[in-house]
């Protein structure tokens, strides 16, 4: 799997930050490698696997922080948001890139699907993607977050 980064939440635990997976407000779930020592979690809820990812449950009182990765890039000369990398499924090992020009031509040009209302989106190989830019902006922490 490509080691490209991606728009998302990350969360730190026990000063390490991990990207955010869907939780509830009780617990957080996070995304971790296969390989991870699950003793680095001493107060798990829960270890898992699903749709290509690793992660594991931890109370949501033992989020230190929440910060918001964006992450943006060239993709065929536009300039793109880089969104999510599948880890399963008809897309795997593709990344979601989202359109960040204004011409509505171009974007079908290059292939994106979608519209200038709800916006132009595309899979691509990762290889193809230069990233340009990753900022890392600390957001609140709050419950359910």
């Amino acid at each position: 799997m490509s080691g490209i980064p991606t728009t998302c939440t990350l969360y730190e635990y026990r000063g390490e930050r991990y990207e955010a997976l869907p939780g509830s407000e009780d617990f957080a779930r996070l995304k971790i490698a296969s390989d991870t020592d699950h003793s680095a979690f001493p107060d798990a809820l829960e270890f898992g696997h699903s749709k290509g990812r690793d992660w594991v449950e931890v109370p949501r009182s033992s989020i230190s922080h929440r910060f918001r990765r964006t992450v943006t890039g060239l993709w065929r000369g536009a300039e793109v948001d880089v969104w999510e990398l599948h880890a399963s499924g008809w897309h795997e090992g593709k990344v979601t890139l989202a359109y960040e020009g204004s011409s509505p031509e171009e974007a079908l040009a290059l292939g994106f699907r979608g519209d200038q209302y709800m916006g132009w989106y595309v899979a691509a190989d990762p290889a193809e993607v230069e990233v340009t830019d990753v900022t890392i902006t600390e957001r609140p922490l709050k419950a359910g977050s």
